[in-house]
């Protein structure tokens, strides 16, 4: 998924993880605006990572649940970033 969606992880520090990914044909609704499922892919993602590099890779991480609140949209052409 994170290939898919050109997701990057942009800084990998002692207590933050920052990743971008596209908005584009890939992550739009019909409407030109980011997909909702996409923010949530981009927040499901650095989540994992950080799991896994919190653990070294000697456990596995999974989420249990996941809740968005969008509070406002992105167009086609900007890059949205999360921490």
């Amino acid at each position: 998924m994170v290939g898919l969606l050109d997701i990057r992880f942009e800084h990998i520090g002692d207590d933050t993880l920052e990743a971008t990914m596209p908005v584009d044909h890939r992550t739009k609704q019909p409407f030109g605006l980011l997909h909702g499922g996409a923010s949530v892919v981009l927040a499901e993602s650095i989540g994992s990572v950080a799991g896994y590099l919190c653990t070294q890779g000697e456990q596995k991480v999974v989420g249990l649940e996941v809740n968005a609140n969008h509070v406002r949209s992105a167009r086609q052409g900007r890059v949205e970033r999360g921490l």
